[in-house]
């Protein structure tokens, strides 16, 4: 089981990306958060970022997922799901059962750390890969308007036909959402150090 202490995930107590995170096993492990409106991201402006490093892309033909606001039965209306593409080891963003909204094209899945950040400002909807764009598309997709209720949020995992499947394997850091706010819009420098 991964080490869920908070100091790890967030990086408090003296840690950060380059010397904390929490590993994930891709066979259990993962981070799930109960239902709730702050986790409807609705069609505004957020921006979701965290580092990571991972060299597995895929598990007997099932996708590695980092992220899902998935409906409290699974219902796939108004999910937004951070998947690695089966294929490329990059970012695809997908709606519920409707995939690649976006599809980045950078492989993250190198065994290399990354700093990985999406990015909604208005209608556009962008991929930045160690702070450079890596994706951009028009989208004003209304994610979090879940048929049977509020969000639920996973890390690490998503929630499908009643259980929880495509879990992450490696390791995650600073994971950091922020609703209503588009962080980047535009390349920048990511952290690097504490």
């Amino acid at each position: 089981m991964a080490n869920l202490r908070a100091d790890n995930l967030c990086g408090t107590g003296g840690r950060n990306a380059i010397d904390g995170s929490l590993f994930f096993d891709g066979a259990g492990d993962y981070l799930s958060f109960a239902g709730s409106s702050d986790f409807s991201f609705g069609t505004g402006d957020f921006t979701v970022e965290w580092t990571m490093w991972s060299n597995e892309k895929t598990s007997d033909g099932v996708y590695r997922r980092i992220f899902s606001n998935d409906g409290p039965t699974g219902d796939s209306n108004g999910n937004l799901q951070f998947n690695i593409d089966e294929s490329t080891g990059a970012l695809v963003i997908w709606k519920g059962a409707s995939p690649n909204v976006l599809l980045g094209s950078t492989n993250i899945c190198d065994s290399a750390w990354h700093h990985v950040a999406v990015t909604r400002s208005g209608s556009t909807l962008k991929i930045f890969v160690d702070g450079v764009q890596d994706g951009s598309v028009s989208n004003s997709t209304d994610w979090g308007t879940h048929n049977s209720g509020e969000p639920r949020l996973y890390i690490g995992a998503g929630y499908d036909s009643g259980s929880v499947t495509g879990h992450y394997k490696g390791f995650l850091s600073n994971f950091r959402i922020l609703k209503g706010t588009a962080l980047y819009t535009a390349a920048f420098t990511p952290p690097t150090e504490k």
